[in-house]
């Protein structure tokens, strides 16, 4: 799963997740899912989160 960050230097959140990133958990569907983000930010300024959810 990939979330864009719209405005990243607004926010604070996504960087938690930089370097090798972390734990999160998200409630999707109203269940929630445990797993890894890792945060990256392109040449342009773009800032955009991976996430690996747990099985």
């Amino acid at each position: 799963m990939l979330i864009g960050v719209e405005f990243p230097d607004a926010k604070t959140w996504w960087r938690n997740f930089l370097g090798d990133g972390g734990p999160l958990t998200l409630t999707l569907d109203g269940t929630d899912r445990t797993g890894h983000a890792v945060t990256t930010r392109d040449d342009q300024g773009r800032v955009s989160v991976r996430v690996r959810l747990d099985a």
